[in-house]
């Protein structure tokens, strides 16, 4: 027998025709997920779901079989800053794909993208709609749940990373804690994206004071799934993402 606790099942609520899942801090200790986000300030989770829908996004292109456009797909939701670059559809020869070519949806986009077809949200929300079509058609062939669990597991593991162990409850951070050595770690790895360094950071805040186990738990966690936009990065900075 397994050891886990077990898990209230998900509850709705019927608005008009649809079953909307009630998103509230029992479900989020249950199943944490990107909805968190809009928990956050309304900033400061505008500028979380950009680095959400970057990672996110191009993670899942990381499944096109197609090396050339795998490579490209990657690279428009590369920049977290801004979620989605365009720009990448501008250099993409995209006339001469390989007959097997599991890509073709994407070079189409970016074909109408070269040509003004398409604006800068319809690109996006193409390459968004390709990007579920093509994970639809690996369940598909699987014949399997795999696909689908990992795309959740994916989804957790951003939103914890970004939103924290609880958005309803924010973790306190005390400004004592917020010494030159912690602003120095924190500020190297979120300019550099590199965050080996997140186990030092705890031990710089725990010589300055901090007791909060969340915080030092998250940066000495080998498993989380450390990005720009990290919530203790944050804490430490006293900023929102740009």
């Amino acid at each position: 027998m397994s050891d886990a606790p077990e898990l209230p099942p998900p509850r709705y609520e019927q608005v008009g025709n649809w079953q909307h899942l009630i998103c509230d801090e029992q479900e989020w200790l249950a199943r944490p997920a990107s909805w968190g986000i809009s928990k956050l300030p309304d900033t400061q989770g505008a500028n979380k779901q950009t680095i959400f829908n970057a990672h996110y996004f191009g993670w899942k292109a990381g499944f096109i079989a197609c090396a050339e456009c795998r490579a490209q797909v990657r690279r428009a939701f590369a920049d977290d800053t801004i979620g989605f670059d365009e720009t990448v559809l501008d250099a993409w020869n995209v006339e001469a794909p390989h007959p097997e070519c599991d890509g073709r949806p994407f070079r189409r986009t970016a074909r109408n993208w070269q040509r003004g077809l398409v604006t800068q949200p319809e690109a996006f929300n193409g390459f968004v709609r390709e990007l579920h079509e093509l994970f639809e058609d690996l369940s598909r062939a699987e014949k399997t749940t795999r696909i689908h669990h990992l795309r959740k597991a994916k989804d957790r593991e951003l939103a914890l990373e970004l939103v924290g162990p609880n958005p309803f409850r924010p973790i306190t951070f005390d400004p004592a804690w917020r010494t030159d050595t912690a602003v120095a770690i924190a500020r190297q790895m979120y300019e550099s994206r590199k965050f080996g360094a997140m186990p030092i950071l705890a031990d710089a805040l725990q010589d300055a004071g901090c007791d909060s186990e969340p915080i030092l738990n998250h940066c000495r966690d080998p498993h989380a799934a450390h990005v720009r936009g990290c919530w203790v990065c944050d804490l430490v900075l006293a900023a929102e993402p740009e």
